[in-house]
This record gives C-alpha cells, sequence and structure tokens, in this order.
C-alpha cells in the first residue's frame, strides 16, 4: 500500500483492519499523507484523525476565516466539512480534552 503506515503493515500480514486511527487532521493533509488516505479508502479501511482540528495547537487559517465568514460558519466548521467532503473514509469522533 502506497503510502504506508506500520498498522497498514499489519493489515497485510494477515491482520485485519477496520480503521486507522491517525494523528493527522486538516493541518497535514496536503503533506503527503493524502496517498495514505486515498490507500487506505480503496481498501476499504476508515481513517480515524485523533485531533482533526490540530489537538492542543487548534489549526489557524486566513483562507479558513475567509471561507467562514462567506459561508457563516466558523473556521472550525469549515476545516471539519473539508475533512469530511475530502474522502469518504474519513470518520470525525468527538474527544474532549
Amino acid at each position: 500500500m502506497q503510502g504506508r503506515s506500520c498498522e497498514a503493515d499489519d493489515a497485510e500480514d494477515g491482520h485485519e483492519l477496520d480503521c486507522l486511527p491517525s494523528v493527522i487532521g486538516a493541518r497535514r493533509c496536503g503533506t503527503g499523507d493524502d496517498a495514505l488516505i486515498d490507500a487506505l479508502a480503496q481498501d476499504g479501511i476508515a481513517y480515524v484523525p485523533f485531533f482533526p482540528l490540530g489537538g492542543f495547537n487548534p489549526l489557524q487559517s486566513a483562507t479558513l476565516s475567509d471561507v467562514a465568514e462567506r459561508v457563516a460558519a466558523t473556521p472550525m466548521q469549515v476545516a471539519l466539512a473539508w475533512l469530511l467532503r475530502r474522502s469518504p473514509n474519513i470518520l470525525l469522533t468527538y474527544r474532549q480534552a
């Protein structure tokens, strides 16, 4: 699988893999991790980012703020919507810090 992870390697070694939890979120998409997300989607494996909005350092971007203002949403709502639109195998969960 292109864009490998240790968990993905385990799946190919005969271990069943339904989802891949990851620290990757909106901040990391477009940095080479896209290949992993695409490969997981192709194999029908869910991708679950632990910190989709940046964790303890929340995602901040002028572009997010501009889009959020245009669509009457918060920047975080725009980031989550982008992640969900990015790939059908991305699952978001709620974790309270």
